[in-house]
């Protein structure tokens, strides 16, 4: 009570109102995975952010601390090496709506020549452990890094975090074996390894999605090992050479690919094995001194500095080139360069055709000038001086990259496969994007279903309504929520089952993230209760506070009945929820009802005839 000591008018408020409850995040994910790089300095090298849960809250946040997205390579079989799709799925979270997550790193895209393990995802999954505002998880890089029985024991891991914490809910991917014809043994694979632990507090999805961005960072060399391969050769290990040298004869730009993503000595065995000797000499990997040529080009001395005597290279020579600095003459950097290509005829030539010829084998060697449809061959040099890097940066070769595909047989019809199956991923990271699209716009106790997926312009595989019966209701209750293409519709994701689809209680999501929301938001908004009086004003002010937030959430469409009164219940009191043992041991206890509203699964709609009356 105030001290009153000088005379005066006091005013003094009184409090009727209880403390409202404050709402907690219901969409926020965790995600572990592998990424670029896991670094919060400018040197990247330094992994300070492995393992560290790390909080984001957009895309270029995710590429600031993490890095993009792998080099898609291709391994000798010519199968597409596409394990680590974390940041895809980012990518998806963010396009569907999503907005704050935590990322675990748990190593580097360079790991994929090392063997990955599932300890390492829970050791990740670990980590988020202590972070209470994670409501979600989503672990996509497991279900395409681990095979079926790894990943089954870490999304079991990830159930059994969500059922002991109780403040969060699994988003998990069924792994698919597109070697099988239809769904039903990878759904089957999926149930047999789950388990039975924590079912009610995750979600299966099936099948993966075919995402709409650009997929063009292939491995350009292996490509085209594969694609010429594909059209020259005969069997295992045996090439057809009658058709390889055909392509050489006829100066095709792909030859000079070819050269250049195979290995040196496996060219040089081609090419000796063909006894025409004006090829040989053209083709030969080792005829080129690649040092002495950058030497000369990025030169600002006299070509005798660096002791060549054009007059003992017996070939084409001219007084006027002796002594030109090689900054001062295209046109002599063109010449210099054919004395150190493969010798062949040049008697009877004028300068002109000298030029010419030597940017005809420099080319074949180099394969610089194909990054221009046209040069001047009149006024310029044969071949300009930025076309003659020979350690070009990554731009350069993505440039010439780009100029050579259109040549190679096959090389656009590969790449479109390639691209078609590296879109590909896992559906949980816009699945997490949905649920916090869905949580913000309706609320929590809204199924997450029926709602269509962006940046996703098709599925793995598709579903009908007899493949979704044995999805949706099954003998083992282990329910899986389809992901399903209509026409004019596009994707909707088509289910919102938990893990416990036969159980009357736990069966729909939006149930279990409901009662995870209210006991998160009242646990955190009742602390201020802990060590006060157990008695009836304390227990009148916490009953009043959760009716409040209650009603809210009734008004808000979140809970069932057409008065608050059918809607919850809120009962706290001695010889109500507590006895004199209870209070005397301190505790105080409060016991919460609440009908949920429940998803109309399956609408009926009964039809038949009327007879006529008159």
């Amino acid at each position: 009570m105030a001290s009153y000591k000088t005379p005066g008018v006091y005013v003094e408020e009184i409090p009727k109102l209880p403390q409202s409850v404050a709402d907690v995040p219901t969409a926020i994910p965790g995600f572990v995975g592998y990424t670029e790089f896991a670094s919060s300095n400018s040197d990247i090298s330094v992994p300070d952010l492995l393992n560290k849960p790390k909080k984001i809250g957009s895309l270029l946040e995710f590429e600031r601390f993490f890095g993009k997205a792998p080099q898609l390579t291709l391994s000798d079989d010519g199968e597409l090496n596409h394990r680590f799709v974390t940041y895809d799925s980012i990518r998806l979270f963010y396009d569907n709506g999503g907005g704050v997550c935590y990322i675990v790193s748990i190593g580097d895209y360079k790991t994929q020549n090392k063997d990955i393990t599932p300890e390492a995802f829970k050791t990740g999954l670990k980590k988020l452990e202590d972070i209470d505002e994670v409501t979600l998880l989503a672990m996509p890089d497991a279900t395409t890094c681990l095979d079926a029985s790894q990943l089954a024991s870490v999304q079991q891991a990830a159930l059994l975090q969500c059922k002991t914490l109780k403040d969060r809910f699994a988003i998990l991917d069924v792994k698919e074996d597109f070697s099988k014809e239809n769904a039903d043994d990878s759904i089957q694979t999926f149930r047999d390894g789950i388990g039975t632990e924590g079912l009610e507090y995750g979600a299966a999805y099936y099948p993966y999605v075919s995402t709409a961005y650009t997929y063009t960072g292939f491995d350009f060399s292996s490509i085209v090992r594969l694609v010429m391969e594909e059209k020259y050769k005969k069997s295992k290990n045996v090439y057809d050479t009658d058709k390889l040298f055909e392509l050489f004869k006829n100066d095709t730009p792909s030859c000079l690919v070819f050269l250049r993503a195979w290995d040196p000595e496996r060219v040089q065995a081609y090419v000796t094995a063909k006894t025409n000797d004006q090829l040989k000499p053209c083709y030969s990997p080792d005829n080129i001194n690649y040092e002495l040529v950058e030497k000369i080009w990025e030169s600002k001395n006299s070509v005798k500095d660096y002791g060549i005597d054009l007059k003992d290279k017996n070939k084409f020579y001219d007084d006027k080139y002796q002594n030109l600095s090689s900054t001062n003459s295209e046109e002599l950097k063109a010449y210099i360069l054919a004395q150190l290509l493969p010798s062949e005829t040049y008697d009877g030539l004028d300068d002109v055709k000298k030029k010419e010829k030597a940017g005809h084998f420099l080319k074949k060697k180099v394969v610089e000038d194909l990054v221009k449809a046209e040069i001047d061959k009149k006024d310029s040099a044969y071949l300009p001086s930025y076309l003659l890097k020979i350690n070009p940066t990554d731009k350069d070769q993505r440039v010439k990259e780009e100029a050579l595909k259109p040549f190679i047989p096959f090389y656009g019809e590969y790449e479109k496969t390639l691209a078609a199956k590296a879109s590909i991923v896992p559906p949980s990271g816009a699945i997490a994007g949905v649920y916090a699209q869905n949580d913000n716009f309706t609320g929590v106790w809204k199924a997450p279903a029926n709602m269509s997926i962006a940046s996703v312009k098709g599925v793995s595989r598709l579903i009908n309504n007899q493949v979704q019966d044995g999805m949706n209701v099954h003998s083992t209750g282990k329910s899986v929520n389809a992901i399903r293409a209509f026409s004019g519709k596009g994707i909707l994701v088509w289910g919102a089952r938990t893990l416990k689809g036969n159980d009357n209680e736990w069966r729909y999501i939006p149930v279990r993230r409901l009662f995870n929301y209210v006991e998160e938001s009242v646990q955190e908004s009742t602390e201020w209760a802990v060590f006060s009086p157990n008695t009836q004003n304390t227990w009148t002010k916490i009953k009043c506070q959760i009716e409040n937030f209650l009603t809210n959430i009734w008004r808000a469409g979140g809970l069932a009945g057409a008065t608050p009164d059918q809607a919850f219940y809120v009962n706290c009191g001695l010889n109500v929820t507590m006895d004199v043992q209870d209070i005397l041991e301190g505790r105080l206890i409060v016991e919460i009802g609440m009908a949920a509203v429940r998803p109309a699964e399956f609408i009926i709609l009964r039809f038949s005839h009327k007879l006529q009356e008159s």
